[in-house]
């Protein structure tokens, strides 16, 4: 249909106007800063991802270079192993997402990023200390 006063195909320019400046709802919600907090939290203090494994998975972060990271940390807590830069580096080199994880450089500015591990609960998207529920990195914004 052509345009016609204002309308195509049924619909206002002003209202095309409104799609036009909407938000992207393609994009689930999520929070990047709260991803890199609890990652961060990870490399000052390596046993504080046993606060959070029980309920934070990797496929519960949005970015995918995070998910990398987190599986590479739970791997190595499973098995008991250190945490920290070289430890992680050679896991994801492991598992063949080092390039895609950003290598030592982003490890190293998620630990810049992260002012303590302390509270790593609360940096857990929907956390403030309770139990996650799935989806918790999408669900936060």
């Amino acid at each position: 249909m052509t345009a016609t006063n204002g309308i195509a195909n049924g619909v206002a320019h002003d209202d095309l106007q409104y799609f036009d400046d909407a938000e992207d709802l393609s994009v689930p919600p999520h929070s990047t800063q709260a991803e890199e907090a609890v990652l961060g939290s990870v490399l000052k203090r390596g046993l504080s991802i046993a606060d959070v494994l029980p309920f934070l998975r990797p496929h519960h972060f949005y970015e995918v270079r995070h998910r990398h990271i987190y599986a590479a940390m739970a791997a190595l807590f499973e098995r008991a192993a250190a945490i920290d830069y070289h430890t992680i580096a050679e896991e994801l080199e492991h598992q063949g997402t080092y390039e895609q994880s950003g290598g030592l450089v982003y490890l190293s500015e998620l630990n810049l990023s992260t002012p303590s591990a302390a509270h790593i609960e609360h940096y857990a998207p929907g956390g403030s200390g309770r139990r996650a529920t799935p989806h918790r990195c999408k669900r936060a914004a």
